[in-house]
């Protein structure tokens, strides 16, 4: 994935770090990340642009290419800057930051693709248009997560950076539903940079703090034992929640 300058999809082989192909996705799209339903297809989220990307990334031009239209969630820009994806079952997760100059000023979504029909899914039928997922914090910025014993997704959303208004957000993938913040960065110390589901009672967040380190924490589901952190802290330092 070359984003920004570079616009396009390159494909390599492993064994030879040699370029197999490489296309474009439109310039000034700025590509964020890209989802597999087939060696012929994939989505590709695009910051720069009010579209999905569909591609066949076994074509030596990703060809055919075929836009989805997200321009419903959009802000004021125009543009809803999704970012990165996740497919559960036959449904495509996309999360759009929707932020104004890069400030987080406006309520984040997470948007549901059927990626049977490439329709976009309205999450709430009992309201006007079509609705997405409206997450509880704002500017997601890391990986979807899936936690597999739960069947739940995560993702850290940072806010604006330099502050802690973000943390760790729970999406229910199969009633299409938010479940609300699992951990804030005022309890983690820092902005969310990424997380990583471990186990049921064990996740980790990799956190960067105003001395401009990261490191990472472990977290914990209501239940556990205490998690470990890194660098070495005090136990009652050890972010957690009921």
């Amino acid at each position: 994935m070359n984003r920004f300058g570079g616009d396009n999809i390159q494909v390599i082989d492993p064994s030879t770090n040699a370029t197999v192909r490489q296309f474009s996705v439109g310039n000034g799209t700025n590509p964020q990340d890209i989802v597999f339903v087939s060696p012929a297809k994939a989505y590709v989220s695009r910051y720069g642009s009010a579209s999905l990307l569909v591609v066949n990334p076994s074509d030596a031009n990703g060809l055919p290419q075929t836009p989805i239209s997200l321009a419903g969630f959009a802000d004021s820009d125009g543009l809803p800057e999704m970012a990165r994806m996740i497919k559960v079952g036959r449904y495509v997760f996309v999360a759009c930051q929707r932020l104004t100059n890069f400030a987080a000023t406006n309520p984040s979504m997470v948007v549901v693709i059927d990626s049977q029909t490439d329709q976009v899914v309205d999450v709430d039928p009992n309201a006007a248009g079509v609705q997405a997922i409206t997450l509880t914090l704002r500017n997601p910025v890391t990986t979807f997560d899936y936690d597999r014993v739960n069947g739940r997704l995560w993702i850290g959303c940072a806010g604006d950076f330099g502050v802690l208004d973000g943390g760790v957000e729970v999406i229910n993938p199969y009633t299409f539903s938010d479940e609300g913040v699992r951990v804030t960065e005022a309890t983690l110390g820092g902005d969310i940079n990424d997380i990583v589901w471990h186990t049921a009672t064990h996740a980790y967040a990799l956190v960067g703090t105003a001395r401009s380190t990261a490191w990472s924490r472990g977290i914990r589901a209501p239940g556990s034992r205490s998690p470990t952190c890194s660098p070495p802290t005090a136990a009652s330092a050890c972010p957690t929640w009921n």
